[in-house]
């Protein structure tokens, strides 16, 4: 009976592909967005939250799956037949272009890396140690002038104009030319607490050859996507089309199954299913068996030709699941059936 279930459904099931295929699509969409994206947020350096890393995900995965879209014209070998169905050019493509992405943001952010828990705590330890070492040695505070030199060491091509110890800090303003720039070191160890002034805003992201690298890399991705963008494929298309057939086309099928007749489709109350009668319709085939299940009754011989519109040559009495099941085949060669008495419908043998 599940067989013949799935007959009687089955136009309501044709009409529903083109949403499954579609539903399908952006769900493969959203996917990929999600896979192209964690790839290229391991090249952003800087720490960021969950919402933040997912936002981050999902624009640079959208720009990967337009990039795919855009680019998998230009991935040799996986652009025909069946490989053009599972869009594998466009997952390469989205591929390299979450790489190139990946490279574009470890270049912008290198400068920014926030270091893990476990490296600070590290590093706070180093540093009681060497002021634990200082202490016992009667060690003391840097020096100006050695402090001016650590400075002007972290800040290559600058020079050290003015240098004030505040507690244990050394704030230094240093100079370049036009370009001024500022600096705080421990006055104990001589690392650089903070910097500015070198490389901040626009002036100083432009000057730094790794940011400028980074940015034409993603620059070049996002140029290349939208100038080669045709369209996003539509896989549904792809598959009908591989049989000759298009969306439309479940549409109209489906709309045709919904006309034929109710006993083809398994909905005619007390007939015996399409499948069932395919069964018995090929013991046809067998003369012995034909000649052994004439059927003769000319009130049965009345109601089919009455209802196939034809004269009854031979009605043969068959059995199936304890139901009397009987078969009339017309001049026209109509195979016409009765369930129990019931006249259930006619195949026609020319269509």
């Amino acid at each position: 009976m599940g067989l013949e279930n799935l007959v009687s459904t089955l136009p309501e099931i044709m009409a529903l592909i083109p949403t499954i295929l579609y539903v399908s699509q952006i769900f493969i969409y959203i996917i990929l967005m999600l896979f192209y994206g964690s790839i290229a947020m391991v090249g952003f350096r800087k720490r960021k939250t969950f919402v933040t890393g997912l936002l981050g995900r999902l624009v640079t995965g959208a720009l990967c799956v337009l990039a795919g879209t855009s680019l998998s014209g230009f991935v040799p070998f996986f652009n025909k037949g069946f490989l053009k169905v599972l869009q594998i050019d466009t997952f390469i493509a989205g591929s390299v272009a979450s790489i190139l992405l990946l490279i574009a943001l470890r270049l912008i952010t290198y400068r920014d890396r926030t270091p893990s828990p476990g490296e600070v705590i590290s590093k706070l330890q180093k540093k009681v140690t060497a002021l634990e070492e200082l202490l016992k040695s009667g060690g003391k505070q840097l020096s100006e002038k050695d402090a001016r030199k650590i400075a002007e060491k972290e800040m290559d091509g600058f020079k050290a104009e003015k240098a004030k110890l505040a507690g244990h800090e050394w704030n230094i303003e240093l100079k370049k030319g036009e370009k001024s720039a500022k600096m705080t070191l421990d006055a104990w160890d001589g690392e650089a607490k903070a910097k500015a002034g070198d490389d901040s805003g626009l002036g100083g992201f432009f000057r730094d050859p790794h940011k400028v690298s980074g940015l034409a890399i993603m620059l070049a991705v996002i140029i290349a996507s939208v100038v080669f963008f045709e369209g996003f494929p539509n896989p549904g298309e792809s598959f009908t089309s591989m049989f000759g057939l298009t969306m439309d086309d479940f549409a109209n099928l489906s709309q045709s199954m919904k006309d034929l007749p109710p006993f083809l489709l398994g909905d005619n109350e007390g007939c015996i299913s399409p499948i069932a009668l395919a069964g018995l319709q090929s013991q046809l085939q067998d003369q012995e068996f034909v000649r052994s299940h004439v059927y003769e009754n000319q009130g049965t011989k009345a109601l089919v030709e009455g209802d196939a519109g034809e004269a009854v040559i031979r009605m043969i009495k068959m059995d199936h699941e304890g139901k009397e099941v009987i078969l009339a085949v017309t001049e026209g060669l109509k195979l016409c059936y009765l369930t129990d008495g019931k006249f259930c419908g006619c195949l026609d043998s020319r269509q």
